[in-house]
């Protein structure tokens, strides 16, 4: 009796803590929203499954009036960081159904619901922060830059919060080692570690097993994983009397990468039959080496003659890229200078107007005055000042949106390295493009999984030099980027669903063109397909299609004189630039050693400024391994930074 007597005060007292806190009443007002954010990491559990995976949040302290709390303190506080991801993660919080906190009568907010699942009986919601349950209600705890969160339901106020040694491991041999660890307390209410031997483990949610037999910790909390495919894994136990814990596991195995070569040159075929030459299709089209009907060019002239003056600004840069893929000059184009009333545009309001903008004066290296309304930079910095709090960018919220995301990465590629916002900003965002990818590879937008967001997320990555089909972020239970896009193809490859592949969808069948000749590009070395265009002013014309070789602005002739190379011997490559431009012109020679499954290895690049009218030679050098199977590729940008390509693919064997 005396054993139960006890134990019925320790819950009452872990009951009292979590509603209200040792009855403390605490008397205090709105606050207004401040300014301050810190930068977090958040994760929500119900008692059987995970609600919001570990999610990173700059979090600030924000108005909670439209989620039933009238009152707040005036800094950054944990109740801020659950709405925050709880929206982020497409739970409405303004839903009582999503989310519900109602004021205690020993002072502050308790919370009663999270996606549908309420305090029942002896149960509900609590929280730790760093492994330690604070003695105040959510809203009352402040948090600091680089708290770990973790909000969790018990159907029992007994249950004893646990977790693993680590958060987050990575591993490239595929075998990880985990404790788990509970909080206890001593007769003081003294709280002390241990381990905990017995508990079920849990890989995305499903048992393992290693030998036949279930895997569970030992006596002293250990386990040990092995995994055979690269991907994020999440870990999580479970047993009887234990909160849910959680390690986001990352396995990085070497890579016998998958060659989508055959498929993906069959579905370009395929799918450029079905693309109409209208708006950015005229450009996939183009990029795709397919032709383009030379009535496209008059019937844009007419379209633009009659209706230029009533363009938004997003019309005027895809006309402009469309323009310069069928070979024209957007500059002089129906009496218009198109690239002209884009900079000068005075309607230029929105993340997408600044993303095309941004892609058409950087596809043909148009000049941009700096007193112009949007020279280059203004551009750039209004991408910058766009961006949601979680990291991305959207067209509407608060909330990454993948397509927006990726399309962003694409317009601020050519700053990465110049630009140290640009790099932070686009860090971020490929981080939380990881975050949000699903299980299969792909991505959801507006509640559905689907193939526009995946290809755009595609094109993205590969502008800005990481390989969405081998790069362990966005491998998921052994499933890429292009792996979802196949899954959306047409079983006769002439075209992409939306949801599924059922039935070709318009627009998801013109992106999937893109993506696909975008991934084709990535691994041929040719840069972005929004870019490479050159424009002579002299004819109007420019390098697309109605555009001809004598017409290059650059011109690039191979000079090397071997056609294989040595291991263990130096390789030489040597090319000739002319600029017949009328100015000066960057120009840089890549050399890359790619492996026997067309993974990078090494480069080195040669860089120079060919004045207007002269023409130069450029030499790179490398030093070829003792041993292994290569293959050298060789091929000219106009820099590292805009990816421009010059030249066609030089490919050397190594014997």
């Amino acid at each position: 009796m005396k054993n139960l007597k006890s134990k019925l005060i320790s819950m009452l007292m872990v009951f009292a803590m979590v509603i209200g806190l040792v009855g403390i009443k605490v008397n205090y007002v709105f606050a207004a929203e401040t300014a301050n954010t810190v930068n977090v990491k958040i994760r929500v559990e119900a008692a059987d499954h995970t609600i919001v995976h570990e999610t990173e949040l700059a979090v600030s302290n924000f108005d909670m009036t439209d989620y039933g709390m009238t009152t707040q303190l005036s800094k950054v506080n944990v109740m801020n960081a659950l709405v925050m991801a709880l929206n982020s993660n497409s739970i409405d919080c303004k839903n009582k159904n999503n989310f519900d906190a109602e004021a205690s009568s020993y002072g502050g907010y308790y919370v009663k619901t999270i996606a549908g699942i309420s305090a029942a009986g002896i149960g509900g919601w609590m929280y730790c922060v760093n492994n330690i349950s604070p003695y105040n209600t959510m809203e009352q705890e402040e948090i600091k830059e680089g708290d770990s969160i973790v909000v969790y339901y018990v159907s029992d106020y007994s249950t004893v919060y646990s977790f693993f040694d680590k958060s987050e491991v990575t591993t490239t041999t595929g075998s990880i080692t985990l404790n788990l660890k509970g909080n206890f307390y001593d007769a003081s209410w003294n709280v002390y570690n241990k381990g905990i031997d017995g508990a079920k483990i849990l890989v995305d949610g499903k048992e393992v097993s290693a030998d036949g037999n279930t895997v569970v910790t030992d006596k002293d909390g250990n386990c040990v994983l092995n995994f055979d495919k690269s991907g994020t894994y999440n870990v999580s136990a479970e047993k009887d009397g234990i909160s849910r814990s959680y390690c986001k596991a990352i396995v990085q195995l070497p890579e016998q990468a998958k060659d989508y070569t055959s498929s993906i040159n069959t579905l370009i075929d395929g799918v450029a039959q079905n693309i109409k030459a209208d708006g950015l299709g005229v450009l996939d089209l183009y990029k795709a080496g397919k032709q383009i009907p030379t009535t496209y060019l008059q019937t844009a002239e007419d379209n633009i003659k009659k209706n230029a003056d009533d363009f938004t600004a997003t019309d005027l840069e895809s006309n402009t890229l469309s323009i310069l893929a069928a070979g024209g000059d957007p500059t002089n184009f129906a009496g218009y200078n198109l690239v002209e009333k884009i900079y000068n545009n005075e309607s230029m309001n929105n993340i997408m107007a600044y993303i095309y903008g941004l892609l058409a004066l950087d596809s043909a290296n148009f000049t941009a005055p700096q007193d112009a309304k949007w020279n280059r930079d203004k551009l750039v910095q209004a991408i910058l000042d766009c961006k949601t709090s979680d990291g991305g960018w959207a067209y509407y919220g608060d909330f990454a949106d993948p397509d927006v995301t990726a399309m962003t990465l694409s317009a601020l590629a050519p700053y990465y390295n110049t630009n140290s916002d640009v790099k932070a900003a686009v860090d971020t965002a490929v981080g939380r493009l990881s975050q949000i990818q699903t299980n299969n590879g792909g991505f959801i937008s507006y509640g559905n999984e689907n193939s526009n967001s995946t290809e755009m997320v595609i094109i993205g990555l590969c502008d800005i030099g990481i390989d969405p089909a081998i790069d362990s972020r966005f491998v998921k239970n052994g499933k890429n980027p292009i792996d979802a896009l196949l899954s959306f193809a047409l079983s006769d490859n002439s075209g992409f669903g939306f949801t599924d592949a059922s039935k070709a969808n318009v627009l998801a069948t013109e992106q999937g063109l893109r993506a696909l000749v975008s991934y084709k590009f990535f691994k041929e070395g040719k840069g972005s397909v929004y870019k490479g265009f050159t424009v002579n002013e002299q004819n109007g014309t420019s390098n697309g299609q109605n555009g001809t070789s004598e017409n290059k602005l650059i011109q690039i002739t191979n000079l090397t004189k071997d056609t294989v190379f040595n291991l263990g011997n130096d390789a030489k490559i040597t090319i000739q630039a002319t600029n017949n431009s009328d100015k000066d012109q960057d120009v840089s020679l890549i050399v890359a050693l790619y492996d026997n499954a067309d993974q990078f290895v090494n480069y080195v690049c040669a860089e120079q400024t060919i004045k207007k009218g002269d023409s130069s030679v450029l030499t790179s050098m490398m030093k070829f391994p003792k041993e292994g199977v290569y293959k050298l590729k060789a091929f000219v940008w106009d820099s590292m930074e805009a990816m421009n390509s010059l030249s066609d693919i030089i490919e050397i064997p190594v014997k």
